[in-house]
């Protein structure tokens, strides 16, 4: 079920994109989405604090970056950026940075695919989560940056939501 739901959010993407396309992995964790979206075709470039694990993926180029400390180096060099599971692990001003530093990493028109668990309420609930999002809140921080294109749920996801989003803002 896991496998099939990771699988299933990184598939959102892939209609969206063409053999060849660059595309940044943040939090990439043990580098399952990276190789899902690496034997699509595409350019991946993986980035997390932990990449032991992620040495084992084949083409996908590694970047060890804790992003709580340190900035994104890139501008306008993806032609995506997936950000899976991942954004509840941060502070607010943290969560609402990463999400400016993701579209000046973007190029012009390109997208993020991001989920998030969904929370009943904006804060804290799992022992793994600093601030979990509800819709609301998770759509307002998202549409700061970027112009929502299509909201995703199904039974694969849970109470995930993977949305798409474009460069443009709203």
């Amino acid at each position: 079920r896991l496998l099939s739901g990771v699988g299933m959010k990184y598939a959102t993407i892939l209609p969206y994109l063409k053999q060849g396309d660059n595309v940044l992995d943040l939090c990439a964790g043990s580098g399952l989405g990276s190789s899902i979206l690496a034997q699509s075709g595409l350019k991946v470039t993986a980035v997390d604090y932990f990449t032991e694990v992620l040495e084992f993926r084949a083409g996908i180029s590694i970047l060890n970056i804790n992003l709580k400390h340190e900035k994104l180096p890139f501008k306008n060099d993806f032609d995506a950026v997936t950000f899976v599971d991942a954004i509840e692990h941060f502070e607010e001003d943290m969560q609402n940075n990463l999400l400016g530093q993701t579209y000046k990493a973007l190029k012009p028109e390109g997208i993020l695919m991001i989920d998030t668990p969904m929370a009943k309420q904006t804060g804290f609930k799992s022992k793994h989560h600093i601030r979990e999002l509800t819709w609301d809140d998770f759509g307002s921080l998202v549409k700061k940056h970027f112009k929502i294109i299509k909201r995703y749920q199904n039974r694969y996801h849970g109470d995930t939501f993977p949305v798409l989003t474009s460069h443009e803002l709203n």
